[in-house]
């Protein structure tokens, strides 16, 4: 599985400053659990609270703490195609679109 990171979420994370470590930390695990349920279906565990975003179709968010800061991330499934290959190769890519707290879903 490829990860990316938006622009958006490139920037939310470097102004996290003092917590940017306690995402960090559970961004860890919660790739592990996202590459689980990619690979088998495994459900993410509950302490990250996977859920559809209401207002933004195939965005989804994920939650890294929930107080001190109360910490929020979107992310996004697409497919990386690699038609250097025969016959061109399919990977899933888990895209982080914003990091933060509940301000993320005004703009998921």
């Amino acid at each position: 599985m490829k990860l990316e990171f938006t622009a958006s979420a490139q920037r939310d994370r470097k102004r996290l400053k003092k917590h940017q470590r306690q995402f960090d930390d559970a961004f860890i695990g919660f790739v592990a659990a996202a590459e689980a349920f990619r690979n088998s279906g495994t459900p993410f565990p509950g302490k990250f609270r996977v859920k559809a975003v209401e207002a933004a179709r195939g965005v989804f968010e994920f939650t890294w703490s929930f107080a001190g800061p109360d910490g929020r991330a979107t992310f996004e499934w697409d497919v990386v195609v690699d038609r250097g290959t025969k016959p061109p190769t399919r990977e899933p890519l888990l895209r982080i679109r914003r990091i933060g707290d509940h301000g993320v879903f005004a703009n998921p």
